[in-house]
Parts: C-alpha cells; sequence; structure tokens
C-alpha cells in the first residue's frame, strides 16, 4: 500500500478508483493501463475496466500506440490514454443511436385486423403435446 492509500485509509476517506486514475492522468498525460496500474498500485484488469467505462463516457480519450506481436492471434494493442474534461464530473454514456419511430413504416388500418385461428388435428398430435394441452384445458375449465 503507498503512501497516499495509507493517509486516506488513516483518515477514513475512500477515494474511488474512477476518481483516483482521472486525477493521476490529469496529471501524467498519454500513459498505457500498464503504467497507471503499476503508479496507482492497483489490478491491471481493474484500470483497464475503468479505462473502458471513461473512454467511452467521453471523460477520456485513448489512441493506439503499439501494435506489437503476442502468443495469441495476430497482433495486441496497446492504447495511451488522457483526460478530455477539465473538471472530474462522471458523464452519461453516449446516446445509442436506435431508429425512431417517425423513421419506421406504419401502416394505418380502417379495419380491425382479425387473428387467424387455425385448425389443430388432434390426430396428428403428439402425446406430449396432447397432454400438455389438455391438462391447461382443464385449468381454464376446470
Amino acid at each position: 500500500m503507498n503512501i497516499i492509500k495509507t493517509a486516506l485509509k488513516e483518515a477514513g476517506i475512500k477515494v474511488p478508483i474512477k476518481r483516483r486514475i482521472w486525477n493521476w492522468l490529469r496529471d501524467h498525460p498519454n500513459k498505457t493501463s500498464r503504467e497507471i496500474a503499476t503508479a496507482l498500485n492497483e489490478k491491471i484488469t481493474h484500470v483497464r475496466t475503468e479505462l473502458r467505462d471513461m473512454v467511452m463516457r467521453g471523460m477520456m480519450k485513448h489512441r493506439p500506440v503499439l501494435h506489437k506481436p503476442y502468443r495469441g492471434v495476430g497482433r495486441k494493442t496497446v492504447f495511451e490514454y488522457a483526460v478530455t474534461t477539465a473538471e472530474f464530473e462522471i458523464l452519461p454514456y453516449a446516446a445509442y443511436n436506435a431508429p425512431s419511430v417517425s423513421t419506421l413504416d406504419v401502416v394505418k388500418s380502417e379495419e380491425p385486423v382479425q387473428p387467424v385461428v387455425g385448425l389443430i388435428d388432434v390426430q396428428a398430435l403428439p402425446l406430449a403435446e396432447a397432454r400438455r394441452i389438455y391438462e391447461e384445458l382443464k385449468e381454464i375449465f376446470g
């Protein structure tokens, strides 16, 4: 545990990891997730999760800086991160661009649409299906 964490723990103050990452990147821009995790003495997986969240919220930006080979298929991309806002504020996620109702084709009909009722050939039903239908009808009609 580093000096800052010890002092905050003794004072009873717990600073969220998202805030600590943002504060550290404000003072040290263009650092990778591994550098941030080492400096803050946190697990790299936790730091990567928070960085991904803040990038999606628009609180940070990232850019690829290194493509290096690794044991998997292809090449691994390493990103550098920097803050985009002057003050720490948890921004909402960007809105999903779903098609609005006005862009959909809506068909209006004057006549109500009658549901199509199909006939069931009772003789052709499998036994399990016939029993299931029988149990449902027994519950409905008693």
